[in-house]
């Protein structure tokens, strides 16, 4: 891809931590740390309008959302998306006071519906569950694993077949914290084990590796060097694998911008 535009672009991150009674949802403990530093890395990849949005109502997100499709990206290289909150089976993710699904996020940044954004990376990156099972570890060849108490999950799901051959859907890159049906670990104190990869990544490789090269490194990291230690027996050494779905049509590289 080009990325020789005069901005690296707008990145938009959903933090939801808190959720309204009667969706009788935990409180996310640990996602201010995920939403800090990937504000961070993302800068470090050059992104100049980086903005997390906190606790965001349905129809404040579908507003955010409409605002940024909306704006004039000529003059970026890329877009991404940030969401941090619980999820659910089939597609849902959760705002403060209502379940909505990963199409509502991204729909409005199809070629046809963003012009400006049509023939460039569009990046989705998504910490939540995406149903209840647990991923038990496998026997393999020694490696070092890092028990960091990773005892919260972020039950959710969000398939996106619909989008994998139709044009209007290319140049899209989503990048989910676990495979489908499966908890996404998150640690109270640390974050969650995929944003924390996701991250240091990005922080180490950015400015020199391909972006599947590097969501091949975050895979590798999620699923060798951590497991879920919980004081509950059925949730104690769990594992977790993201999901990378690219629709992406180029390779992807964030050189670094030129002063001035």
């Amino acid at each position: 891809y080009p990325m020789n535009h005069k901005q690296r672009g707008c990145c938009i991150i959903f933090n939801q931590k808190h959720f309204d009674a009667h969706l009788r949802m935990d409180t996310r403990e640990g996602t201010n740390h995920d939403a800090e530093n990937i504000k961070h890395s993302m800068e470090m990849l050059g992104f100049e309008h980086v903005r997390i949005i906190k606790d965001s109502t349905k129809v404040e997100i579908i507003n955010w959302i409409a605002a940024v499709s909306k704006a004039d990206h000529s003059n970026y290289d890329c877009f991404a998306c940030v969401i941090l909150t619980h999820g659910g089976d089939k597609d849902v993710l959760y705002a403060r006071d209502d379940k909505m699904e990963l199409k509502d996020f991204m729909q409005p940044f199809r070629g046809d519906n963003c012009p400006s954004l049509a023939t460039k990376p569009k990046l989705f990156f998504i910490q939540a569950c995406r149903g209840f099972k647990l991923a038990e570890p496998v026997k393999v060849r020694p490696v070092q694993c890092d028990s960091l108490n990773y005892d919260t999950t972020d039950g959710g799901s969000a398939t996106v077949d619909e989008f994998a051959t139709i044009p209007a859907e290319a140049d899209f890159l989503i990048a989910q914290s676990t495979v489908p049906k499966y908890y996404s670990w998150r640690n109270k104190s640390n974050g969650s084990i995929f944003i924390q990869a996701l991250c240091l990544t990005f922080n180490l490789f950015g400015e020199k590796q391909e972006i599947m090269q590097m969501m091949t490194k975050v895979n590798r990291m999620v699923a060798y060097d951590y497991e879920s230690a919980s004081k509950d027996p059925k949730m104690n050494q769990k594992k977790q694998i993201p999901s990378i779905t690219t629709q992406l049509t180029a390779e992807l590289y964030f050189p670094k911008k030129r002063e001035g």
